[in-house]
C-alpha cells in the first residue's frame, strides 16, 4: 500500500513538473510570438518609408531628366539661331 501511495506521489510530481513545464513553454512562445509580431512591424514600416523614399527620389530623378532634355533642346534651338545669324552675316 506505501509503495503504491509512493508511486501516486511521484506520478503527482512529475504531472505537475510537466504541467509547470508546458506553461513555462507556452509563457515562452507567447513572448517570441510578441517579439516576432513586433519585429515584423517595424520591418513592415521601414520597408514602406524605403518604397516611400525610392519613389520620391524616381519623381525627383525623372523630373531632373526632364529639366535636362529641356535645357538641352534650348541650347540646341540657341545654337541654330547664332548658326542662323552667323550665316547670315557672312
Amino acid at each position: 500500500m506505501k509503495q503504491a501511495e509512493k508511486a501516486n506521489q511521484a506520478a503527482e510530481l512529475l504531472l505537475e513538473r510537466e504541467q509547470d513545464t508546458r506553461s513555462q513553454l507556452e509563457a515562452q512562445i507567447s513572448k517570441i510570438k510578441k517579439q516576432l509580431e513586433v519585429f515584423r512591424d517595424e520591418t513592415s514600416f521601414e520597408l514602406v518609408s524605403i518604397k516611400d523614399k525610392s519613389r520620391e527620389e524616381q519623381k525627383t530623378f525623372s523630373e531632373m531628366k526632364f529639366q535636362l532634355e529641356q535645357n538641352m533642346k534650348d541650347m540646341e534651338n540657341t545654337i541654330k539661331t547664332f548658326e542662323s545669324k552667323l550665316e547670315g552675316m557672312i
